[in-house]
Formats: structure tokens, C-alpha cells, sequence
């Protein structure tokens, strides 16, 4: 990975992971790096870049066990493809299955208001 992407991939993750996901939930806890919500009977787990150390089997444990003692139904645990490469195995050795893959792109805003290579809109926000 580049460093303009890895600077991107990390500006994304400062602001766009952690509590600004939980707009309209109904409880919210921490548990060190990870992020649980609950939106009703749905649960939504999502963290800041993991450290390499994190113990992420006592993490998955507790927050399986979290839900558990809940009414939550069911919960999304948010991946990203640059997420630490052991995680998305491990939540499928706990059980849970993972969703269609979703895309993220990011790159300067310049280029992207540049011109087009196809039917691609792009608006500035706000």
C-alpha cells in the first residue's frame, strides 16, 4: 500500500469509524478499541485500527457474550479489507457470517472532480 493511500485509509478510519456510526442507537458501550451499539433489537460492532497485539479471541468471546445478555436479536461486526488479517477468520471460527463485501474508495478530491471515465457523478457534500 502506497502512503497516499495508507494517509487516506487513515484519515478514513480517525473519522469515519468509531462513534459517528452510532447516529440514532439506543446504547452504546466500549470495549477497549472495539465500539458496540445497539439500534433496537440489532447490534453493530466497529473499532478504530486494531493493534497487532489486541487479544482479539477475548474480544470476539465478550462481545458475543455482550449481545447475548441482551434482547439483541441479531449484530453486524463492521469489517474493513485493511482490518488486521486474522480478524475476519477468527469472527467466522465464532460463528458469525460474513455479508456481501462493500468498497471503499478513497483518493484526493482533486482527481475525483476531474475529468470523468464514464457515467460517474460526483457532488461535492454539503
Amino acid at each position: 500500500m502506497g502512503q497516499d493511500a495508507a494517509t487516506l485509509l487513515g484519515a478514513y478510519d480517525e473519522h469515519l469509524r468509531g462513534p459517528v456510526e452510532f447516529a440514532g442507537a439506543t446504547d452504546v458501550a466500549t470495549d477497549g478499541p472495539l465500539y458496540r451499539g445497539r439500534f433496537s433489537d440489532t447490534g453493530f460492532v466497529t473499532h478504530r485500527p486494531l493493534a497487532p497485539g489486541a487479544d482479539l479471541p477475548a474480544l470476539v468471546a465478550r462481545t458475543i457474550a455482550h449481545f447475548a445478555a441482551t434482547d439483541v436479536v441479531e449484530f453486524e461486526w463492521k469489517t474493513r479489507g485493511h482490518d488486521l488479517p486474522g480478524l475476519a477468520p477468527l469472527l467466522r471460527a465464532h460463528g458469525l457470517v460474513p455479508g456481501p463485501e462493500e468498497t471503499l474508495m478513497v483518493g484526493p478530491v482533486d482527481l475525483a472532480l476531474g475529468e470523468s471515465a464514464g457515467p460517474v457523478t460526483v457532488r461535492r457534500a454539503g
